[in-house]
């Protein structure tokens, strides 16, 4: 369909391939602006009220509301998860060097990581 539409022939593996640049290009500008990985929660408000009606398997089969809480400790087990499939650094969340060059991203590399250590 890409093709079709613009006449640039592109697989499927290039369109992932094009996704994952830019999310990393993404992460790597929200980065250079100060974004880390305390930035990447929720409110405290979906920790401490529960979301009503959350449906879950009963025993019979049948869907059934419940209330729960989101738990923090999972959520940044989630997020550990999460970077290491994007190839980011784990504690703080900041695409890696690697992974941007990687990526054809080595420019970007260098600059983040230049504005990074000089912080």
């Amino acid at each position: 369909m890409f093709t079709l539409a613009t006449g640039i022939k592109m697989s499927a593996s290039d369109m992932i391939n094009v996704g994952e640049r830019v999310r990393n290009l993404e992460r790597a500008i929200m980065v250079r602006e100060g974004r880390s990985r305390e930035n990447d929660t929720l409110g405290d408000s979906y920790f401490t009220l529960p979301i009503k009606n959350f449906p879950v398997p009963g025993p019979d089969g049948f869907f059934v509301p419940q209330t729960r809480k989101i738990d923090r400790k999972k959520l940044e087990k989630l997020k550990d998860h999460y970077y290491i499939e994007r190839g980011w650094d784990i504690d703080t969340g900041i695409p890696t060097k690697n992974k941007l060059c990687e990526l054809d991203l080595s420019e970007v590399a260098n600059i983040l990581w230049e504005k990074l250590s000089n912080s």
